[in-house]
């Protein structure tokens, strides 16, 4: 399971997380660094690279994101909105580095971090996501994506026990009905695997 397929989202400038659909950042707000006539210039590029990315047009709403970064670099929705994009059209090397930024710029902003846990679930880099899963939980310690995500990187690396602590976490936390599907899925393959490497004597 990829979590981040269920909060697979483009950075609200608010950094109010959206779960279970993908979202769109088009409508960003001014952040309050460097010049607002740039910012608004690079507007448009934005509007339509992300009427682009919802048609599936992910090359050509890489290239508006990119031009809307190069008149305005300092939008950390933006580059979220690039990273996202980067990621459905599975450059993934791209999409961490994109997200990489928007952390720079936005340090307290979860989704950036999440997002960037995703890409590295998908790259099956399962140290990289553990240590961004847990700084995601240092800023935010009731998401439950995080703590799934978390889960998601214990159980790349074997580490079933572990796993089944986030996922238990998880369960306790508002919201957690929204993933209960995946959080069961997640509790049945850690239990598996748990049996399995107890018969095995690991």
């Amino acid at each position: 399971m990829r979590v981040f397929s269920l909060k697979s989202t483009l950075l609200l400038i608010s950094c109010i997380l959206v779960t279970l659909q993908t979202t769109f950042a088009d409508a960003l707000k001014f952040p309050g660094k460097g010049s607002r006539a740039d910012f608004d210039k690079s507007s448009p590029f934005v509007s339509r690279g992300c009427n682009l990315a919802r048609q599936g047009k992910y090359k050509e709403a890489i290239d508006q994101f990119t031009q809307a970064n190069n008149i305005y670099p300092y939008s950390s929705g933006n580059f979220c909105n690039l990273g996202l994009a980067f990621s459905h059209n599975n450059e993934f090397d791209k999409s961490i580095e994109a997200y990489k930024k928007a952390i720079q710029l936005d340090q307290n902003c979860t989704d950036s971090y999440g997002n960037l846990a995703d890409v590295y679930l998908k790259k099956k880099d399962f140290k990289a996501a553990e240590a961004v899963s847990k700084q995601e939980l240092q800023l935010d310690p009731k998401d439950v994506c995080a703590q799934v995500n978390l889960a998601e990187a214990y159980l790349g690396q074997r580490k079933p026990g572990e796993a089944l602590r986030c996922l238990q976490i998880a369960n306790t936390l508002p919201g957690s009905d929204k993933y209960k599907s995946y959080i069961d899925k997640d509790l049945a393959k850690a239990n598996s695997m748990l049996d399995s490497m107890r018969q095995a004597g690991e």
